[in-house]
């Protein structure tokens, strides 16, 4: 699940990372580095980084991650198993639910009572465009997270 700002960058959806006046970072999650240009992080495995200009970025989003449980929208930000947490910033009538700081609630629920999962993208607070063509709603299965 990504919840994260994004960008388009020689044709893949990657992390992006504000570092300083001048640069970004483009953050590659996955078991291999896409090219030899990016470098493992030293914090996370299967994380890989690669300091950009930020002149060579065109174009921001902001992803969220969300799912609909018990008639009412969550926002999705981690997957075990086949459980994934679900985050809400209201008490709703779920019992298992557990407040974790104020106003904000979560539950762990197995996949198979998720009614629909989806990712929505919206402008992303750097001073960058959102990219042409992209889809602003998306709809996954649990098997993508």
């Amino acid at each position: 699940m990504r919840n994260y700002v994004y960008t388009v960058y020689h044709g893949q959806e990657l992390e992006l990372r504000d570092t300083d006046d001048d640069h970004y970072y483009l953050i590659y999650r996955g078991r291999y580095r896409p090219d030899e240009s990016f470098f493992p992080s030293e914090m996370a495995a299967h994380v890989f980084k690669k300091l950009i200009k930020k002149n060579l970025v065109n174009s921001a989003f902001s992803v969220t991650t969300y799912a609909s449980y018990n008639g009412h929208k969550w926002q999705v930000d981690r997957k075990e198993n086949n459980k994934l947490r679900l985050s809400i910033g209201e008490p709703v009538d779920v019992p298992e639910l557990k407040m974790v700081s104020q106003g904000w609630y979560e539950i762990w629920v197995d996949g198979s009572e998720i009614d629909k999962v989806w990712e929505e993208r919206e402008q992303s607070g750097y001073p960058l465009p959102f990219p042409e063509n992209l889809p602003k709603y998306v709809e996954l299965s649990i098997d993508d997270l």
